[in-house]
């Protein structure tokens, strides 16, 4: 469907300023699952918000970080990590949404693309961090962005340890 509308008026790349407009009519969604562990449950969250031009925040964007952190607080209680390409900066509305329910760990990142990321060509030649990761009920041991070679973005690899006493 949504390349039928973006398609019929012409080929996406002659229109640069309505990169947000061709995203936003594809759906999206949030993956949710539970991890047995040998510690316990582990709940394990993941989304894609939509792209915007120059990674500004629109309203679809802050529509997805409510329903996530909607479902975290009304869902059972598992510790949780959230982790996803959220298309926005740190210090934005939907990030500090979802860190009423969780813990952000990604505020002080100030680049998760790669290297060879299209947009350092001339968008953000400084870089952009626009990956986050998220926990609730457990410790962040450390986080590190490495480049990789099969994505545009870095890899964000966290590591947690679980408080026993809450499972």
């Amino acid at each position: 469907l949504g390349d039928e509308i973006i398609y019929d008026h012409g080929d996406p790349n002659d229109f640069p300023g309505s990169r947000g407009v061709k995203h936003v009519v594809k759906s999206r969604c949030i993956l949710m699952c539970l991890l047995d562990t040998p510690a316990g449950l582990i709940r394990v969250v993941t989304t894609h918000f939509t792209v915007s031009d120059l990674c500004t925040e629109t309203s679809q964007m802050y529509e997805m970080a409510c329903l996530t952190a909607s479902l975290i607080d009304n869902a059972k209680s598992y510790p949780t990590i959230f982790s996803g390409d959220l298309n926005i900066r740190a210090k934005s509305y939907s990030v500090s949404k979802l860190s009423e329910v969780m813990t952000c760990h990604t505020n002080e990142f100030t680049d998760t693309l790669a290297k060879d990321h299209i947009s350092k060509e001339k968008d953000f030649p400084e870089g952009l961090a626009i990956d986050h990761v998220f926990s609730k009920d457990m410790d962040l041991v450390d986080i590190n962005a490495n480049d990789v070679s099969f994505s545009e973005h870095k890899a964000l690899v966290s590591n947690f340890s679980l408080n026993t006493d809450l499972l």
